[in-house]
């Protein structure tokens, strides 16, 4: 499950958020408590996923979040790669501080690797929060 947190606007406890690990095939279930005071999703950026699961509210049918609600996306991942999540609602703050993070999807065919690592930087204005963090994902 994730939940925001006050003003530091992260979906965990942590920055950068961790990173989702799945397999191509695999069916995800993930539960978005807002705790914000202000409306919010989840898009997960380069996934193929129903428009209900898409995170981007919208003609599409996906949800804006209201504070205090929660919704729960489901969906199958049909593809592999090094892909990410983000908010689509006020991502002009929203995601500069804090509510993105990486999802790494493994193929079927992929060859085994012991360790990948990626860099995330979210830079913004100076009044919010600027971080940059470099996460090792053990596969």
């Amino acid at each position: 499950m994730l939940a925001f947190r006050s003003r530091k606007c992260i979906y965990t406890s942590h920055i950068p958020e961790p990173t989702i690990l799945v397999n191509q095939g695999d069916y995800v279930k993930i539960t978005l408590k807002n705790q914000l005071s202000e409306n919010t999703s989840i898009h997960w950026h380069g996934l193929i996923v129903p428009n209900r699961m898409d995170g981007f509210p919208g003609p599409g049918g996906s949800p804006v979040i209201r504070p205090g609600e929660s919704f729960t996306y489901e969906f199958y991942v049909h593809q592999s790669g090094t892909l990410m999540y983000h908010s689509h609602v006020n991502t002009a703050v929203q995601e500069i501080i804090g509510l993105s993070g990486m999802f790494i999807s493994r193929g079927v065919f992929d060859e085994s690797l012991q360790r990948d690592m990626y860099c995330f930087y979210k830079n913004g204005p100076l009044r919010w929060i600027q971080t940059a963090g470099c996460q090792q994902v053990i596969k």
